[in-house]
């Protein structure tokens, strides 16, 4: 089909860099892949792009990548540019990279890519169906339920945390009506008095900034777009229809597992965000807590002083007569 063939693309990548002299870490907590040739010139892969980051990261949370590993981390998040140049120059690709784009919208695991080509779909395919030992065609067809279950199942998983991303939405809308609605309290001539109003304005200010985050973690997970690597592709279909029972179900099984491990990269992203969000989420609360807290303090004292005030002014009188 004129497609290139991924696994020896993986390896003349790994080649040149080697060749580069380039050697690989990767982070255990979020796959994120590093190279550098000195400790000084450090570049990190985002979104299938190297950058240079500032400040050199410590070492002691990764894990050094031989050939073998490195090889594995291109099959798992289809990445393959391991010699690829640094982005440099001020453009879109370089402001995605940047650190503090990176803070406010993270980037996948591993480097991986948000898009992905026709080409890296299939080719990626055919050489994970290259991996399946050849065997008869019912054989075949028990694993290709198990694959078609798993990509099911990660499927679902990121329909159900979509889901989820949208109640946090709504909750983050609500919250903040909960802070405008105290704001209210601060202004006007029935405005809160110090020492209460310093207070006040400072879990305001708390209340709104974590209403803000909460909004925009359940947004990125309910509508930042990714392409999917899916299983049924118009290409595909043209691919495997020449073929024979057994090389089709082998092709098919291929592009389920491409596509059922795209959707755990994904997932995974996702369920990233949504648990950012609900941190944020019960700080937000937490600040409206204490918001309201501080109004019924005010009104409290605001109470008790006024209890107190015809108390003076009669006994004033008494020691006046």
């Amino acid at each position: 089909m004129g497609w290139p063939n991924w696994g020896q693309t993986v390896d003349d990548a790994i080649e040149r860099a080697r060749a580069q002299e380039y050697k690989f870490w990767r982070r255990r907590h979020d796959a994120a892949l590093a190279r550098f040739r000195s400790t000084r010139d450090v570049e990190l892969l985002v979104d299938g792009n190297w950058v240079r980051v500032v400040k050199p990261p410590t070492f002691h949370k990764w894990e050094r990548l031989g050939d073998e590993e490195l090889r594995e981390h291109a099959h798992g998040f289809l990445v393959s540019g391991f010699a690829d140049p640094v982005t440099t120059g001020v453009c879109l690709e370089r402001a995605r990279c940047l650190g503090l784009v990176r803070v406010l919208n993270p980037p996948l695991l591993g480097g991986a890519k948000k898009g992905l080509s026709d080409s890296t779909i299939l080719s990626a395919g055919r050489h994970c169906a290259g991996q399946i030992p050849s065997g008869t065609l019912a054989s075949l067809a028990e694993i290709k339920e198990h694959a078609l279950l798993g990509h099911t199942t990660l499927a679902d998983r990121c329909a159900v945390l979509e889901q989820r991303a949208n109640f946090f939405l709504g909750a983050a809308g609500l919250t903040s009506s909960l802070v405008l609605a105290n704001s209210g309290l601060l202004l006007g001539a029935g405005s809160l008095k110090n020492p209460w109003l310093g207070l006040a304005l400072i879990f305001l200010a708390a209340a709104t900034f974590c209403s803000v985050i909460v909004g925009m973690r359940a947004m990125q997970a309910a509508m930042t777009t990714f392409i999917r690597a899916t299983p049924n592709g118009a290409m595909q279909i043209v691919e495997r229809a020449n073929l024979p029972s057994l090389g089709l179900t082998q092709l098919y099984v291929g592009a389920l597992l491409v596509a059922q491990k795209r959707e755990e990269v994904i997932g995974t992203w996702k369920l990233a965000r949504l648990k950012t969000a609900r941190r944020w989420f019960l700080a937000a609360i937490l600040g409206i807590s204490m918001l309201t807290a501080v109004v019924l303090l005010d009104v409290l004292c605001t109470d008790s002083v006024s209890d107190r005030t015809p108390a003076a002014t009669a006994h004033a009188e008494v020691l006046v007569r």
